[in-house]
């Protein structure tokens, strides 16, 4: 049974823009599926004007990467999981290989480290539960 977290968000860094991942565990491993740049999400606004301003882009960019997240899913389900995965900034992390995760409760976040991979991940209560379940798949 594939284990599925449907989209988890990467912050922005100082040089990596903010990104929208799904991850998906089956026997092969845990698969980070790529599926576009994110938005919005973090941002703290000062003023009434930033603020209004700030608003009216993020919903035009968060409309538009919404599409892109959607679009990304659909061809995910044409070509399937393997075929996907060939795409940049998507990695499996292999079934039985070493993953040290570190759980941050109170920010709803998880830091996933592998020899391919260190991603500092963010989602919702749901997924939190669905992300400890697919960690005790892989060796303590």
């Amino acid at each position: 049974m594939n284990l599925v977290i449907r989209r988890c968000i990467k912050k922005p860094g100082l040089i990596d823009r903010a990104r929208t991942f799904r991850l998906e565990y089956s026997e092969q491993g845990l698969h980070v599926v790529y599926l576009g740049p994110a938005t919005g999400e973090f941002r703290k606004s000062q003023g009434l004007i930033e603020k209004a301003i700030g608003d009216a882009a993020l919903s035009y960019f968060g409309n538009r990467y919404e599409k892109e997240h959607v679009a990304a899913e659909e061809e995910l389900g044409r070509v399937g999981l393997s075929a996907f995965m060939a795409k940049p900034h998507c990695t499996l992390v292999p079934a039985g290989a070493p993953v040290q995760t570190t759980f941050f409760d109170a920010e709803g976040a998880v830091l996933i480290k592998h020899a391919k991979l260190k991603l500092k991940l963010f989602m919702n209560p749901s997924d939190y539960q669905v992300m400890k379940e697919i960690r005790g798949r892989f060796p303590a």
